[in-house]
């Protein structure tokens, strides 16, 4: 910010016209501001998450549900397989989720519902690892994200 302080002879050796000042000046202000300005809009838990990052996990995510629907779907293999492949579905999608929410982000729906859909993972398990699974809950999970995504009927 030194530089701010030049006198106007010196701007005029340098061969900068009062526009061309100004302008250079504004620059300067505002390129030393942007830390402090984003500090100021954006909460101290807010975490960026590069659209790179947020779509592979989404894209992980859906992988996890499409997956989980043909496991619940399949009728040829035995009740313990069946349960234990679609509890590891329920763990992968939680384990993405927790992965995505560890703090505040730039994607408004994930920071709304993900914990709701935590909370249906988890109640989905529950329901699943009992000695009679019943798979409701994670059916209903598979039509959420439908929902939410505007794929559903």
């Amino acid at each position: 910010m030194h530089i701010i302080l030049l006198r106007m002879e010196t701007w005029d050796k340098l061969g900068m016209n009062h526009p061309l000042r100004n302008l250079f000046l504004s620059v300067l202000v505002l390129t030393g501001c942007a830390h402090t300005i984003r500090s100021l809009t954006y909460p101290p838990s807010f975490q960026y998450i590069p659209q790179e990052k947020l779509k592979s996990s989404m894209w992980k995510l859906a992988g996890e549900v499409s997956a989980m629907e043909k496991e619940l779907e399949t009728t040829y293999v035995s009740e313990e397989t069946k349960q234990q492949k679609v509890l590891s579905r329920l763990d992968n999608i939680e384990n993405t989720m927790i992965h995505l929410q560890k703090t505040e982000s730039n994607h408004p729906m994930l920071d709304r519902y993900g914990n709701i859909l935590l909370d249906s993972v988890r109640r989905s398990r529950l329901t699943i690892q009992q000695s009679k699974p019943n798979y409701f809950f994670a059916t209903q999970l598979s039509g959420a994200c439908k929902t939410c995504h505007g794929l559903g009927s």
